[in-house]
């Protein structure tokens, strides 16, 4: 029997909004993880966007929290960081 305990992730979102997603949480007291993804990176047509000043896609990282305190992270995190009007 695996008693691992099971994750949700929250994003990719870019390393800026992870900044602000994960002080949400530590502020929450959640316990989290952090996933990177850097395949972005390797597009061969990366250079030609960013050439041409289009803003191409870059690293992206998930946030990993406990399937117990998902919901809660999901609320904070929609409610803190990226509010609807």
């Amino acid at each position: 029997m695996d008693d691992a305990p099971e994750f949700g992730m929250l994003g990719p979102y870019p390393p800026r909004d992870a900044e602000r997603v994960i002080a949400v949480l530590e502020e929450a007291g959640i316990a989290f993880d952090v996933e990177s993804d850097h395949s972005a990176l390797n597009d061969p047509m990366r250079h030609v966007a960013l050439y041409f000043a289009m803003a191409p896609e870059g690293s992206k990282l998930g946030i990993l929290v406990r399937a117990e305190d998902f919901d809660r992270a999901e609320k904070l995190v929609l409610e803190r960081v990226f509010p609807v009007n």
